[in-house]
């Protein structure tokens, strides 16, 4: 690392130049350890650079995506509470789209870094797709319930008519990503590979995790 400064009366102004790229963790906490020094001396100051920007928008998702959720949430389940024929349908919706994410986000830690882009969007295309693929088989096992099947036989039929139609279309959606992992620039292998993951595991819990 290196630092350059120049002064002009009480203000000054510092180049640092980090070793690492823009980023990476190391980057990161090192920008964040500045400003939080800066702040607690209680200095007015302004920083800039695309790896304050970086850890600027990271930090801010953070602190913002928890309650984008807390608002986007309720919206969701008070729709499908009025739509659905039943108060434990929203209720299990709920459960397998809070699997999905828990191991859609926690299996990020297997990545050394993963953007606050994709990290913003991973959490919200998996509650659409989970609603998406759950509202199809719901339906189907409607359909069969009408026709005075049990409920065990309904749930069978709903599984393997929806098997099809959710497969396909998880399918198409992880090809849109598949092919952005091959962009130029880095973040298209970032995005890719953390949202073909969260689609793979919100088919996986609808089609395993909602019938039982």
């Amino acid at each position: 690392n290196h630092v350059d400064y120049q002064r002009n009366g009480d203000d000054v102004l510092f180049q640092v130049i980090l070793a690492e790229s823009d980023y990476s963790e190391a980057t990161q906490d090192a920008v964040g350890e500045i400003s939080d020094r800066l702040t607690e001396a209680g200095y007015r100051y302004y920083m800039s650079g695309q790896s304050y920007l970086t850890y600027y928008f990271n930090d801010m998702i953070k602190k913002q995506l928890p309650r984008i959720l807390i608002i986007v949430i309720p919206i969701v389940f008070l729709i499908l509470t009025i739509m659905t024929t039943s108060f434990i349908e929203p209720l299990l919706f709920a459960i397998v789209t809070g699997v999905a994410i828990v191991l859609g986000m926690g299996t990020n830690l297997f990545f050394p870094h993963v953007s606050y882009l994709t990290y913003s969007v991973s959490p919200v295309l998996q509650l659409a797709l989970c609603m998406d693929y759950s509202i199809i088989m719901l339906s189907r096992y409607r359909h069969y319930r009408k026709q005075e099947l049990s409920r065990d036989e309904a749930i069978t039929k709903a599984w393997k008519t929806s098997l099809v139609p959710v497969l396909a279309s998880s399918l198409t959606t992880v090809a849109g990503f598949v092919a952005v992992m091959f962009m130029k620039y880095r973040i298209g292998m970032d995005v890719g590979l953390v949202l073909t993951k969260a689609i793979i595991f919100s088919l996986i819990t609808v089609i395993f995790m909602l019938p039982a």
